[in-house]
């Protein structure tokens, strides 16, 4: 072997070496190239503002958002909505939306709650008062009177109360182990007026939720039976949420149609589709075992 194919020989070892050597800034290139890593591509009507042409790359673009006459067309080719659970706007809701508190007889038919919620109106706590909470009969002793007083402060602490022209406000609530004229009602409801996000429609949701501010025990809601010596509800078991799925429509970023477009100029309309959307119905009571059969 002749001396230039000996150093020949040499370069092209050393140049494998040196790229060996090199590991991190291969590893790293490869990490760049991996899938998902990619940045997606926002569309322009993502950020922009509705019925307003902007520039965009020497082009005029107008983003549009159907009419609530075209989401209705389609919300009904699918079989509908109930109006009576569902509304797009404060205003529809209070119209429509059924007062839920009806099954518990004809003292929580027409509560103060529910009144002020219907017609826009500012009240402290939403949990109405039941034959167990009224304070003037004269048989009621000192210290339940007490108790009582001191559970529905407790109430107005731990119960957000929005303002009544907003989206998911409590809109009357009924504590758990409390007597109706149509029996015990052992877990703690509340009737809510849910807000959707601004991509969805319908807007509004009428919800039974198991709200709970007695047990101290956000994770585990208590139903109850009655109530002790002293007005404190007897727990007999955990109250469970219960849904039911609606499908509703909704529009997700980057879905548009071009409705129009020439050389200066193009708009977009968001697209809608199909979507499930779990509404919460009731409280299911699961009451601890106490007999145990064999």
């Amino acid at each position: 072997m002749g001396v230039k194919a000996i150093i020949t020989t040499i370069a092209v070892v050393m140049a494998i070496l040196e790229i060996q050597s090199k590991p991190s800034v291969q590893f790293n290139r490869r990490n760049t190239n991996q899938p998902g890593k990619r940045a997606s591509v926002k569309h322009v009507c993502d950020s922009a503002p509705r019925d307003q042409v902007i520039q965009k790359d020497n082009r005029y673009v107008k983003c549009l958002k159907p009419s609530n006459q075209e989401l209705k067309k389609e919300i009904n080719a699918i079989g509908g909505l109930n109006r009576h659970y569902f509304a797009n706007s404060l205003d529809e809701a209070r119209k429509d939306f059924s007062n839920m508190f009806k099954v518990y007889g004809d003292l929580l038919n027409n509560t103060e709650q529910w009144r002020s919620w219907v017609n826009n109106k500012f009240i402290s706590s939403p949990y109405v008062s039941t034959p167990t909470t009224t304070t003037t009969k004269t048989t009621t002793s000192t210290n339940t009177l007490s108790v009582k007083r001191d559970e529905m402060e407790n109430a107005n602490k731990e119960v957000k109360v929005d303002k009544r022209d907003s989206g998911n406000i409590a809109i009357q609530c009924l504590p758990g182990g409390r007597d109706t004229e149509n029996g015990v009602h052992l877990c703690p409801a509340c009737q809510r007026c849910t807000e959707l996000p601004a991509n969805y429609y319908p807007r509004f949701v009428n919800e039974l939720t198991c709200d709970d501010s007695f047990s101290g025990n956000q994770n585990e809601t208590r139903c109850a039976l009655g109530t002790g010596p002293v007005g404190i509800p007897i727990p007999i078991g955990t109250c469970h949420q219960v849904s039911m799925s609606f499908d509703v429509l909704v529009h997700q970023p980057g879905q548009y149609n071009i409705t129009f477009q020439n050389e200066t100029y193009i708009e977009y309309k968001e697209i809608f589709t199909e979507a499930p959307w779990e509404v919460r119905t009731f409280c299911e009571c699961m009451a601890k075992s106490i007999f145990k059969i064999e």
